[in-house]
């Protein structure tokens, strides 16, 4: 006997674009549009998202039959252009579902004019959405993804370190390139080959002593504050941290009136970003209030708490304690939905 087994597959033949294709954060209103797919398990659900420059998949505008959504984007990654990656995630009536991306340039928040208030337009944005779930999470991505943003003008040559482009954390090189291996994550410190290694313990003052140099801190902690040396497990302060030892690192301790991991904002824009930080938390709470859990909204919470806990020198206690609540939601409510 032949048995006939009919798979559903993906919807397909159709595309997406973005107009205009350049911009400027905060201020061009984009277009993202879907067209041309097809699915026989109709009706079609589409969802719009965009990749932080942490590789973040953002979501601008949840699942529906809408087949097209206007958002203000942050800026892209400046260091490939200001290049910026959409996406649409498109859903046949069973929920099978496939993507296609579309690469935008938006200059980022240098080509804003002076004297942004980003308080003042959080508040704005946010009584502009009045309650609306994508609305409000439109802003989430957008102010979260500024407050993200990172200077690199003053980071060392990160090629000598064996090192990816400054981009991820202000003034400091990337992960240690392929093959190469340091400090985990953005570090100014040396990555080498597990092959050099035993030539490097080798390198002595003479007396046979290990002679690697110590870490040292994004631009020397912008004149605003000290350079520490720090256990990981302890944080207990170390008077000395060479650069191949992954069980320390060195950290800005800032002076009274400076904050960030490199002592590089007055205390004012700190306290303020910390505030904005918190209040973006405190709306992405009341989004997971006011969603019904399914595995693509328990995703983007997810999304948006890891782009919110970016830089945790910038969460107070209470943006930490609603932090610690919503990672306890997501990880309860992830389970029920069958995320792993």
């Amino acid at each position: 006997a032949v048995v006939d087994v009919a798979t559903n597959g993906p919807p397909q033949y159709g595309a997406m674009d973005v107009t205009p294709a350049l911009g400027v954060a905060l201020k061009t209103e984009f277009m993202l549009r879907a067209f041309n797919w097809f699915d026989p398990e109709e009706p079609l659900t589409y969802q719009f998202e965009y990749s932080s420059v942490q590789g973040l998949p953002l979501v601008l505008q949840s699942r529906s039959e809408r087949a097209y959504a206007v958002a203000r984007l942050p800026g892209g990654d400046t260091g490939k252009g200001d290049r910026l990656i959409t996406r649409v995630r498109v859903f046949d009536r069973l929920g099978v579902s496939t993507s296609v991306d579309f690469t935008v340039v938006v200059e980022g928040e240098s080509a804003v004019t002076g004297g942004f208030d980003a308080s003042g337009a959080l508040t704005e944005q946010l009584n502009s959405a009045d309650g609306d779930l994508d609305s409000t999470r439109q802003v989430i991505s957008l102010f979260g993804s500024v407050l993200n943003t990172v200077s690199c003008s003053l980071a060392p040559n990160c090629t000598a370190l064996n090192r990816l482009a400054c981009g991820l954390k202000s003034q400091t090189c990337g992960e240690c390139v392929l093959d190469y291996v340091g400090d985990e994550g953005p570090a100014n410190s040396l990555c080498f080959r597990v092959s050099d290694l035993p030539a490097l313990l080798n390198s002595t003052d003479g007396g046979g002593k290990f002679i690697a140099p110590d870490k040292t801190c994004a631009s020397n902690c912008s004149g605003n504050g000290l350079c520490i040396l720090v256990s990981v497990a302890t944080l207990e302060q170390l008077s000395n941290c060479s650069e191949t030892d992954v069980t320390c690192a060195s950290a800005c301790d800032c002076s009274v009136g400076f904050g960030g991991d490199t002592c590089a904002v007055p205390a004012s824009e700190f306290e303020s970003a910390v505030s904005l930080r918190g209040s973006l938390l405190s709306n992405l709470q009341d989004i997971i209030a006011g969603e019904d859990p399914t595995a693509e909204s328990v995703g983007s919470w997810l999304s948006s708490s890891l782009l919110l806990s970016e830089k945790r020198d910038e969460l107070s206690a209470d943006g930490a304690a609603v932090l610690f609540d919503i990672a306890g939601t997501v990880i309860d409510t992830g389970a029920a939905v069958g995320l792993h």
